[in-house]
């Protein structure tokens, strides 16, 4: 093994298409490299340690279809997502290039954001937010529009998104105390249930669809 990046343990992702690269980053929206395996180089997405915007461990994503990575750059009521594209062109040591994200349906700060792996031809993002609102955005590398899938039952801040077997099929933790934890909709979000089942009252922080057996999670 190799130590390739040093830190308070945030976000990294892998290109999971062709395995090109992979992502690192540092606190807030400081520090985000990525290694290119081509060249064998280090390329700086951004770099900017004086930079507090977003969570200390802040939240982001992948969409490897497209080489986009889309991180929280909120800061006190300022909510927005920041897209950094072109992550396969720039030369290294260049500075990928930043477009701000903002809905007036993002009225509090994200805390979980997911890429979703299936549409390919743009990005399709999901925004998880403190006061449990969920929204779904479509043409996210173009043109974004904003749409809410939350339902009235979510309570407390969203923890965590993922997919399932596919687009339609979403699932939400939430990590509070006294609230349904976890939420499934196999419909794109149209309807929600809650999965809550026998768990203890306890804070869920992540979810994470057995691919063996699909009607099974696991969950941190």
């Amino acid at each position: 093994s190799v130590d390739v990046s040093g830190g308070d343990g945030a976000a990294c992702f892998v290109d999971q298409e062709g395995e090109d690269y992979y992502i690192v980053s540092y606190v807030y929206n400081a520090y985000y490299q990525l290694y290119d395996f081509t060249a064998n180089a280090w390329r700086v997405i951004v770099e900017d340690l004086d930079n507090t915007e977003g969570d200390f461990i802040n939240q982001a994503d992948l969409d490897s279809n497209l080489d986009i990575l889309y991180t929280n750059g909120s800061s006190g009521t300022n909510y927005k997502l920041y897209r950094y594209s072109g992550l396969t062109a720039i030369p290294p040591f260049g500075t990928a290039t930043q477009t701000v994200l903002t809905s007036p349906s993002l009225d509090s700060s994200p805390t979980a954001i997911k890429v979703s792996p299936y549409t390919t031809t743009s990005s399709t993002l999901l925004v998880g937010t403190e006061t449990g609102k969920l929204l779904k955005v479509t043409d996210a590398d173009t043109t974004p529009i904003w749409t809410e899938i939350s339902s009235n039952n979510f309570l407390g801040s969203i923890s965590d998104i993922e997919f399932g077997a596919d687009e339609n099929e979403i699932l939400v933790t939430f990590h509070n105390y006294g609230v349904n934890s976890v939420w499934y909709s196999s419909d794109g979000g149209q309807i929600w249930v809650s999965k809550e089942g026998d768990l203890p009252d306890m804070p869920v922080k992540c979810i994470l669809q057995n691919p063996l057996v699909q009607d099974e999670v696991l969950l941190g």
